[in-house]
């Protein structure tokens, strides 16, 4: 039962619309079990607040922002909002203001780029749908690879690809100049024969770069299902791209365990003890702690109080809904299984493993590809941030020390991180620059 839950997580932590995933993922469990749809009575959500709301290139000129304070940290937005007149926004916090200052990607990145780590010498790659290739925050030091260049999908840009590379090697980036290798793959139905294609061209050119110009690391932003179609197919390419010594970073990697955090803009953001845990995670919890308010016992009772709250909680947030969701959901496949305990799967969803390391996520500024210049904020992130992030500053260790042993690298990431968080939920923070001292 927990192996099969760590796999659901690592799932859907990454970034997108949690709820579309869940609902995917369940329909494929429960084609192999029955055709009735047991998350059918489950109604739609009343939501209480616009925290953690998207509204990126939407027009919500007609709302009264006036007295929100900072819940617009908490917000996604774009360049392409359009927003209330001055006299309905908060009056201490523009979207200018948060869109700049979550560029800014902390701990303590700006001062180790002035001494010049930054990555250079370090070649990095991504995995992940086209993007555009001239906009501006990354454009400098990228080479973009089509892997299907015929398939009509490969017109489709993303907004993802394109964050990941802005958080990886952006000109504003955790390694700004590391050469960027980016192998575009089309947003189809088989992701993982498509990144395990990639994979394989990515290792054919490395065969023919010189040995100080290859590809060190590559971010692919997705954690793997091994029960979706593709999925061996990419563990194996995966496999054959570590035997090279090439380190491959994704959500669910065996080799490190790693979770959200983030800073909220206005704080010193290279100081530690300004970071938060994962919205995500805090937004489990809330729904955890709503469960146990209520004195549930069973996955019948628990069932019935998420219902519920679906439209009764009064702080419920689009960030919860998804988290209900979630709960629902893994609810299902543990009912599926004969061995599962009621009480492992109520404290499954926020419980990390040993030595999970927090890695920012929340209140990220990243290109968008709407146009060259475009961006978007995000006041919650997912592990897609995440992981370019880590792979970044895995760069930057291997800039200090060639070479570094993968393992030797995140056995130090680990054991220099931070601790932060609060009292009984203490957790570790990523630590650049006590990490590059390590490996030196």
């Amino acid at each position: 039962m927990k192996k099969v839950i760590v796999v659901v997580l690592a799932s859907i932590m990454v970034l997108g619309t949690l709820a579309s995933t869940v609902y995917f993922l369940l329909e494929s469990a429960r084609a192999r079990k029955s055709s009735a749809d047991p998350l059918a009575d489950v109604p739609e959500a009343v939501v209480r607040s616009f925290r953690f709301s998207d509204f990126s290139n939407m027009d919500i000129s007609e709302l009264d922002l006036s007295t929100i304070g900072d819940e617009i940290l908490t917000y996604t937005f774009s360049s392409g909002t359009k927003w209330p007149a001055a006299e309905k926004m908060p009056p201490d916090t523009s979207p200018d203001q948060v869109m700049s200052l979550g560029k800014d990607l902390g701990l303590g990145l700006k001062a180790l780029h002035e001494a010049g780590i930054t990555g250079k010498g370090v070649a990095v790659a991504v995995i992940d749908k086209p993007i555009i290739a001239d906009h501006e925050a990354y454009s400098a030091n990228l080479h973009y690879i089509e892997v299907r260049p015929d398939d009509p999908k490969m017109e489709r840009t993303h907004f993802h690809g394109a964050a990941c590379a802005t958080i990886l090697a952006g000109d504003y980036g955790v390694a700004p100049e590391a050469p960027l290798y980016y192998f575009a793959v089309p947003d189809d139905r088989e992701p993982y024969k498509r990144y395990a294609e990639a994979m394989d061209m990515l290792l054919e050119m490395v065969e023919t770069m010189p040995e100080e110009e290859k590809i060190r690391i590559v971010s692919v932003s997705h954690g793997v299902d091994v029960s979706q179609s593709g999925a061996s197919e990419w563990q194996a390419a995966i496999a054959r791209a570590e035997e090279q010594g090439i380190i491959v970073v994704y959500p669910g990697m065996p080799e490190l365990s790693y979770t959200g955090a983030g800073c909220p803009p206005g704080l010193d953001r290279d100081d530690p003890a300004n970071y938060r845990r994962w919205s995500w995670t805090l937004a489990k919890e809330h729904v955890l702690g709503r469960l146990l308010e209520s004195g549930v016992s069973s996955f019948e009772t628990a069932r019935e109080e998420l219902k519920r709250l679906l439209t009764s909680d009064p702080e419920l947030n689009v960030l919860h809904v998804e988290a209900i969701h979630t709960y629902l959901y893994v609810m299902e496949l543990a009912r599926m299984d004969p061995s599962a305990t009621f009480e492992e799967y109520l404290w499954s969803m926020v419980t990390p493993a040993p030595d999970t390391l927090s890695v920012p996520a929340d209140y990220l500024t990243v290109g968008d590809n709407a146009s060259p210049s475009a961006y978007t904020y995000f006041g919650n992130g997912g592990l897609s941030w995440a992981t370019p992030y880590l792979a970044g500053v895995l760069a930057l260790g291997l800039q200090v020390n060639p070479s570094a042993a993968p393992e030797d690298l995140f056995a130090a990431v680990i054991e220099t991180a931070w601790t932060f968080g609060e009292e009984g939920m203490m957790g570790k923070l990523l630590n650049p620059a006590g990490f590059l001292d390590a490996v030196r």
